[in-house]
């Protein structure tokens, strides 16, 4: 946790002893230059990589930046990074140079990213070699049910962790313990101890990160910012923004840990500067953790010049001067290559720039890449990184994706022709992405197995108003499918419960995975309140399962509009008109553009026949949301009420082409084809209903009226049976009807 000095009265005592170095960046030493040392002569070696052969790679990692709003931003997090980089890159010796550091600031840092960062580190690295990675950000625990940790990157989802957008804690572990069996120098260090409403604080989910990291990586060196209860500072007071870690660590490196003064820094002595310089700092508040072995090895070789330029620096004022190009590496790589590759090599990158990942056919990433790989003048080095390259590209695009459905809204949840067109290549990407990772790597699970939740997702949101078992089997399949190569995924379980509800009509199924979903990911509200709200509108009004479900939902966050919205659905159903139209002004004074909200609050108006309110609040919610069907399904309502059939019915035809198979507009449609007595224009489009839910009663009955009037006796009397089979309570509609009633009663 990062907090800002400010928040801490116990070191407002700071500003007088720091006025001086108020504006110093920590890396003085690197951005002047030292005119009598040419880097890589003479400048800082760290622990025995002297040696011949031997080459130090390093991942660095600094985000300050978030993109999810939910997730609290730190300050000099980027800076941090920055520093520490530009450290490496003029403190190594010459064959150790800037190509060997990838540095990854802010939106640069997605998951993807650095994954394929780290696994080139893994390809390249040999016996001898060194690691370095470097990590300044945010972790956290979500859930003690999974008791996974997790590195935020920038594409972090704010409340469901596993989905990506993270480096989990096991996956790295794997990959520091395959690094160290190759006799690679693995060094760690850590600052992601900081402050902020992140969704595991309820379990103090940054301090058991903090905790789990120190206790893990043990064949590894590794630092950490603070103790596993305490938070990571950062201020303007240190280097004019910096993190206090970071700031004393670079210098400890350069040489002022030497407190023998016997021209080395040993892991020890680095230890004992960071404490006392960042608990001295910090009033108390921060105490770094270092490693528990070999503290008595050389970490560093001290360069007489660098640390006497770095102890004058510190004593005067200076900008910083941003040095490092982020992706270094691939201009070693091209640098060794005949021009004739640029033209195409541009092409490839712009492609995955635009989101042309697999199509068009012939101007899309996919053909540049095939087009790139097959190049017989490639070294190793760069096949391996135009296929990191393209995964990266194929799990970003996926990765928004992942994290659009965690925000989805009642209603878009199931899709909409607009949605599916727009996930219909995402099984795709995934597929594709780990083809190209192989079943060795790492990843291949877990992207295999988004590959098949999108798969099942895209299904549910075609089939969701079938309830046969052919199409209930295209859902579940996959999303089991998936779930079997991801058992913690939440969003994989609440698209079960949702195709368990729905389509299944398995209750009972559906909470079991809709509180799976929950156990697995306790922020994200969503598998709550959508099940909460089809609960309260089921066949069988199940209104007291919807209610603990909204009371567990408002018990972590009494805001949340999903909350308030399926809270109006329940009393919607109860009915209560008076406390839905509450609940959904409740959604709408958190957020106005809740297009869904402005829809059902006008159904509600509809119940208490006023139309003007209802016309405006579904102007609104189209205002919002053009595409929305269920706007134009209800202002199709509205305006069968005031018997303006004409109009009913352009409404209802809007509605059923955004939604094709929407039943509950089709439905309307064709009662407003039987009142203005097209009868042909209502028995395809009942008949439409049919083909895609059989057992829809409604229909059924609709065709009876219309066999009926066609003087087709049997034929009505074979859809009367159907519609009593579907819903036995149509036996009162039917009664009302003199001609049905008079079939019906007549049956042998």
């Amino acid at each position: 946790m990062k907090h800002n000095v400010a928040a801490h009265p116990c070191i407002h005592a700071l500003s007088g002893h720091w006025i001086g170095w108020r504006l110093l960046i920590l890396l003085s030493c690197i951005y002047a230059p030292l005119h009598a040392q040419e880097k890589g002569q003479s400048g800082l070696i760290l622990d025995q990589w002297h040696h011949a052969g031997g080459i130090t790679r390093a991942v660095v990692v600094g985000i300050s930046d978030y993109q999810h709003p939910g997730i609290p931003d730190l300050r000099f997090a980027h800076r941090d990074a920055e520093a520490f980089a530009s450290y490496l890159d003029q403190s190594l010796p010459r064959t150790d140079s800037i190509s060997n550091i990838d540095i990854f600031l802010n939106e640069t840092a997605t998951s993807a990213s650095i994954y394929g960062s780290l696994q080139t580190l893994e390809d390249e690295s040999q016996k001898g070699d060194r690691v370095i990675l470097y990590f300044s950000g945010h972790g956290d625990m979500e859930s003690l049910e999974s008791a996974k940790s997790y590195l935020l990157c920038y594409d972090a989802a704010y409340n469901n962790y596993a989905i990506g957008g993270t480096l989990e804690f096991g996956q790295l572990q794997s990959w520091a313990e395959r690094l160290v069996a190759n006799g690679v120098t693995l060094l760690l260090f850590m600052d992601a101890c900081h402050a902020g409403n992140l969704a595991g604080e309820s379990i103090n989910g940054a301090g058991r990160t903090a905790q789990i990291f120190r206790d893990s990586f043990a064949s590894a060196t590794k630092y950490l910012a603070c103790s596993p209860q305490e938070s990571s500072f950062e201020s303007d007071a240190w280097g004019n923004g910096h993190g206090v870690y970071t700031y004393f660590l670079i210098q400890g490196l350069a040489g002022m840990a030497d407190q023998d003064h016997n021209s080395s820094v040993s892991y020890w002595e680095l230890q004992e500067f960071l404490e006392s310089k960042v608990v001295q700092e910090t009033g108390f508040l921060q105490h770094p953790v270092g490693p528990m072995q070999n503290l008595e090895e050389t970490l560093t070789h001290v360069d007489s010049a660098l640390l006497k330029h770095v102890q004058t620096a510190i004593e005067h004022e200076f900008k910083v001067i941003p040095s490092l190009v982020v992706r270094s590496f691939e201009n070693q790589l091209l640098t060794a290559l005949d021009t004739s590759i640029f033209s195409d090599w541009d092409r490839f990158k712009n492609a995955i720039s635009a989101g042309r990942l697999l199509h068009p056919e012939h101007d899309c990433a996919e053909f540049y890449y095939h087009k790139l790989i097959n190049r017989p003048d490639l070294s190793a080095a760069f096949r391996r990184y135009i296929s990191r390259t393209f995964v990266a590209g194929l799990l970003n695009d996926g990765q928004q994706a992942m994290k659009a459905i965690l925000a989805a809204d009642t209603k878009t949840i199931s899709g909409g022709k607009e949605l599916i067109l727009s996930y219909a290549h995402y099984p795709a990407h995934f597929q594709k992405a780990a083809e190209i990772l192989g079943v060795h790597h790492d990843m291949h699970s877990t992207v295999k197995s988004r590959a098949f939740l999108f798969e099942g997702i895209l299904a549910y949101m075609k089939n969701a108003s079938r309830v046969d078992s052919t199409s209930i089997s295209q859902v579940m399949t996959p999303l089991l499918n998936s779930l079997q190569l991801e058992p913690n995924s939440a969003v994989t379980c609440f698209y079960i419960s949702l195709c368990q509800m729905v389509q299944a009509k398995n209750p009972e199924v559906a909470l079991n995975y809709t509180y799976q979903a929950h156990h697995l990911a306790p922020s994200w509200l969503v598998p709550l309140t959508h099940m909460a709200y089809y609960m309260a509108r089921a066949k069988d009004r199940r209104l007291e399962d919807s209610k603990a479900l909204l009371d567990r939902a408002f018990n972590i966050d009494e805001n949340d509009p999903t909350a308030w919205l399926a809270l109006g659905a329940l009393y919607h159903y109860l009915p209560h008109t008076p406390k839905s139209i509450e609940a959904f002004q409740k959604v709408l004074s958190i957020d106005s553009t809740y297009a869904i909200a402005w829809t059902n609050l006008g159904v509600e108006y509809i119940i208490l026949e006023d139309y003007d309110q209802a016309e405006k609040a579904f102007t609104k919610a189209l205002r919002e949301n053009p595409n929305q069907s269920a706007a134009w399904h209800s202002l199709g309502c509205l305006s069968t009420r005031k018997q303006d059939l004409d109009s009913a019915e352009i409404f209802y035809q809007k509605a059923v082409s955004l939604s094709p198979e929407m039943i509950v507009a089709k439905d309307s449609l064709c009662s407003t084809y039987l009142d203005q007595h097209a009868i042909d224009k209502a028995y395809h489009e009942c008949q439409s209903i049919i083909q895609i839910k059989d057992q829809y009663a409604s229909a059924h009955f609709k065709l009876a009226k219309i066999a009926a009037l066609r003087n087709n006796r049997d034929t009505a009397l074979d859809h009367l049976q159907k519609c009593l089979e579907s819903d036995p309570g149509f036996i009162d509609d039917i009664r009302k009807n003199v001609t049905l009633y008079q079939i019906y009663s007549n049956r042998e």
